[in-house]
């Protein structure tokens, strides 16, 4: 039998589930506790999920035959391409 069948997980003290991965977890400290089905329970260190801004995209006109990508939030260290062609860090 598959061992990782006895375990069940929990973020934060939430409820339990049978899956290890988790979805859209706010910024913040967290932990997991993992339980067996032996009622033993292991809890992680903690761990920080870092905010970032939703990444924004905005075309604006340039000179002749031009257009300006300008980008915001995310992590920063954009780099561009258009029609699959790499420009690198030039917008």
């Amino acid at each position: 039998t598959d061992p990782a069948a006895d375990l069940d997980y929990s973020l934060d003290g939430g409820p339990y589930q049978a899956s290890n991965v988790f979805n859209n977890v706010a910024p913040g400290t967290h932990f997991i506790d993992v339980r067996h089905t032996n009622g033993c329970i292991k809890r992680t260190e903690l761990f920080e999920i870092i905010g970032f801004d939703q990444l924004t995209l905005f075309l604006n006109d340039g000179d002749l035959n031009e257009i300006v990508a300008v980008a915001g939030g995310g992590a920063g260290g954009y780099e561009y391409t258009l029609n699959d062609v790499p420009y690198g860090d030039v917008n």
